[in-house]
This record gives structure tokens, C-alpha cells and sequence, in this order.
């Protein structure tokens, strides 16, 4: 968690829009990058870099607002070889982690504000997962859904899953339980 009060968190996602190294003369595989610049959509911290603007119209052509430094981090941490015998290991590494793709499992819980390509399949996996994959984007116009989805794959077919009669029961039960604390 980088910064939590910037909305800068574990799982939070971003498109890579700059690699910065310390030379031009210096690229990989002999050097790590200095940096590696993160557009945040839901970041709210302050500014790295001075947007672009049209000098012609004073206009803002690129937003550079949301855009963050992501520097490397060196870990360190001693490992048994034998006994009472240790060895001191480090690495260095971005704290990043490219994403192609989302289980809905994975992806509960976060907001997509790029676009989001899913494939609901013919069935419920277990109840409710369809909404969280529908649930993940900000606008309807984001989501894209190749070969569409029927209106019974949204209504009878989530009743077929496995785990469906057992939730009704559930909140049969907790509804039952508040209504006696009245």
C-alpha cells in the first residue's frame, strides 16, 4: 500500500505510460529503470508532472495529473543453506504486477475504469458472481460482452446454480431472525 490517503493501494490499476532510466546510454538489461510512470484513474494526490498544453490554445492536451513515479523497492531476508548456516538474499523490483486478464473472484471488490472485455459463460459459478463481473465498470458503454448475453443467462439460469437455494434459505433465516427482534 503506497498511499492509502491518495487512494494508491494493493490493487489498485493503471496503464504504464512512461519508463524513466537514469541514462540514455544505460538501458536494459544492464540497468533498472529509475522509474516507472502510472496513470491511476483513482488517484488524488498530488501532481509529478506539469500536464501538457497547447501553447496555441492554452488548452490542456494531456492530463498528466494522475500520472505516478513507481520506483524500484530492494528486499531483503536471510535464508537457512544449512544448519546455523544462513544466507543473506535481496532483490529489487517494482511493486507492480501486469494484468491481462481478471478471474470475478479476483476482480470483486475494484473498480474498473477502463474498458472490460467478460465472459459470463452459460451458468452460474456460484450465486451472485454474474453481477460482480456486470458491477466492475463505471459506465455501461466499458463493458463488452463478445456474443452478447441472453436474457435467461441474467434470470433463470442464475437460479440453476448450485449455491442459489442454499442463499435463499440463508436470508429466509436471517430475515426471520430480524423480524423476531422487533
Amino acid at each position: 500500500n503506497l498511499a492509502t490517503h491518495y487512494k494508491l493501494c494493493n490493487g489498485s490499476t493503471g496503464i504504464v505510460k512512461d519508463i524513466i532510466f537514469e541514462s540514455e546510454l544505460v538501458s536494459p538489461p544492464d540497468n533498472l529503470p529509475v522509474a516507472v510512470v502510472v496513470e491511476f484513474p483513482g488517484y488524488n494526490g498530488p501532481s509529478f508532472f506539469d500536464n501538457v498544453v497547447d501553447p496555441v490554445t492554452n488548452q490542456v492536451v494531456e492530463d498528466r495529473s494522475k500520472w505516478v513515479p513507481i520506483q524500484p523497492v530492494t528486499a531483503t531476508w536471510t535464508k537457512p543453506v544449512r544448519q546455523n548456516v544462513t544466507r543473506q538474499l535481496e532483490r529489487t523490483m517494482f511493486p507492480l504486477q501486469l494484468s491481462w486478464a481478471w478471474t470475478p473472484w479476483k476482480g470483486q471488490g475494484t473498480t474498473n475504469h477502463g474498458y472490460c472485455v467478460m465472459n459470463p459463460g452459460d451458468s452460474e459459478a456460484s450465486p451472485g458472481l454474474c453481477y460482480v463481473m456486470l458491477s466492475r465498470v463505471t459506465s455501461i458503454l466499458r463493458l463488452i460482452i463478445p456474443g452478447g448475453i441472453t436474457y435467461e443467462r441474467l434470470t433463470t439460469k442464475i437460479t440453476d446454480s448450485k449455491g442459489f437455494n442454499e442463499r435463499k434459505l440463508e436470508e429466509s433465516r436471517l430475515i426471520d431472525m430480524e423480524s423476531r427482534t422487533r
